[in-house]
């Protein structure tokens, strides 16, 4: 699971979880890491359909844009309409149909996080080489970094990254890192 930057295409948080867990479970952990960055829309695909996200996200004050299950019932309040902004989405698919959704509320816009994701698994393989926990969330956390950094030059942003690479184990890390200088 990734949250990524549609406007300078950088990783801003990555969790792996195994193929069991669902990404609703790991949504906490990894919104409460996200919470201190400034976040208008969250763009999720089926798998974060369910009520707990929405509330989550709304109490935020960030917009959900998540694509809801195609049989998924539309609950109304006591004057008839749409209780919720995820029975909104419901009513306005049932009525429009998904593209015109899809188009409106911007869900396209979800395919950038796939989008780098696959550039970042291209870059650095799908492989993890660590076998320890802690190791694993290091050695993903310096790919990350330095695919921003990369990402970064790309983009023509000026950036000073220092790596320092221990030559005993194949451990490399990064001392000092700003993006944005």
């Amino acid at each position: 699971m990734t949250a990524v930057d549609v406007h300078t295409k950088s990783i801003l948080s990555a969790f792996i979880g195994d193929a069991q867990t669902a990404d609703s479970i790991l949504f906490d952990p990894f919104f409460e890491e996200l919470k201190d960055k400034k976040i208008n829309k969250f763009y999720g695909d089926g798998s974060f359909d369910s009520f707990k996200v929405y509330r989550k996200c709304i109490k935020q004050r960030i917009n959900p844009v998540i694509k809801p299950d195609k049989n998924a019932v539309v609950y109304y309040n006591k004057y008839g309409l749409p209780r919720d902004l995820r029975s909104c989405y419901v009513s306005f698919i049932k009525i429009n149909g998904y593209k015109e959704w899809s188009k409106k509320f911007g869900y396209g816009k979800r395919w950038h996080n796939e989008i780098i994701f696959s550039k970042f698994k291209r870059l650095f393989g799908d492989v993890i080489r660590s076998h320890k926990e802690e190791n694993i969330r290091q050695e993903f956390t310096i790919k990350i970094r330095i695919y921003n950094a990369l990402t970064a030059l790309q983009c023509g942003y000026n950036i000073f990254l220092f790596i320092l690479v221990r030559i005993s184990g194949q451990r490399s890390i990064i001392h000092n890192y700003d993006r944005y200088l």
